[in-house]
């Protein structure tokens, strides 16, 4: 069975929702479907129903609303990509696409990377980041695990790098072909740890469902130029 995402909605918000979790619901939503420009205190607080000094209670400036609003969303996306691996409700390649960049994601590029500038100027926001990321990082080893590949730091480094640069060069042209491009150069860096992992056997415990479908998504080998054989005697 297939998980169909859904991204956090102030509608879909219990009645007894803290103020709280209707702000950062309300930021999520607000940079999903006006972007990371629109992503400010004013915005919020009206997507959200609450008054701005609710706000700024919570959320002094727009940088401690931003630092919040990525920290909620990635989590809210990510624990059901690996919940739902776990549970297998989705198989290896429903789980491959889910970690494939799409268009919303050029959001997300645009909210980190001011995230990542402020760290210049704030020893506080560099050692959140520092923590952010290691909660990433350890839901996709997570969600791999569920396929009895088990992830080394070094490995989810590696895919989280290729990610961020797969978007970055997306965001150079923000074409249909850049986000094509960027699926395809995230994919190929799932497919090499993949296949290193199927090279030493995966895991004795796997079963064999599990292994036949990470095998299928292995790069076939090139095959060799008959025309660069050496013939027998040369």
């Amino acid at each position: 069975m297939a998980i169909n995402l859904s991204l956090p909605s102030v509608d879909a918000l219990p009645a007894d929702a803290s103020t709280r979790v209707r702000i950062l619901t309300a930021g999520v939503e607000v940079l999903h479907t006006e972007g990371f420009a629109a992503l400010t205190q004013q915005a919020v607080a009206v997507k959200a129903g609450v008054r701005q000094s609710h706000i700024t209670y919570y959320f002094p400036t727009r940088l401690d609303l931003l630092q919040a609003t990525a920290q909620f969303g990635a989590e809210a996306m990510m624990s059901q990509i690996s919940n739902a691996a776990l549970a297998g409700k989705i198989s290896f390649e429903q789980f491959r696409d889910l970690l494939m960049p799409d268009e919303t994601d050029r959001n997300w590029w645009r909210l980190m990377i001011a995230l990542v500038s402020a760290c210049a100027e704030s020893e506080s926001i560099r050692g959140w980041i520092v923590e952010f990321e290691r909660q990433l990082q350890a839901r996709l080893r997570e969600g791999f695990s569920a396929f009895h590949i088990a992830l080394t730091d070094l490995d989810a480094e590696f895919l989280h790098a290729t990610y961020i640069g797969a978007l970055t060069l997306d965001m150079q042209a923000m074409t249909e072909a850049s986000q094509l491009r960027a699926r395809e150069i995230v994919g190929r860096a799932i497919d090499a740890l993949v296949a290193v992992h199927v090279r030493r056997g995966v895991s004795q415990n796997a079963p064999k469902t599990t292994k036949a479908a990470l095998q299928r998504t292995m790069p076939s080998p090139p095959r060799p130029d008959p025309g660069n054989r050496k013939r027998k005697g040369q």
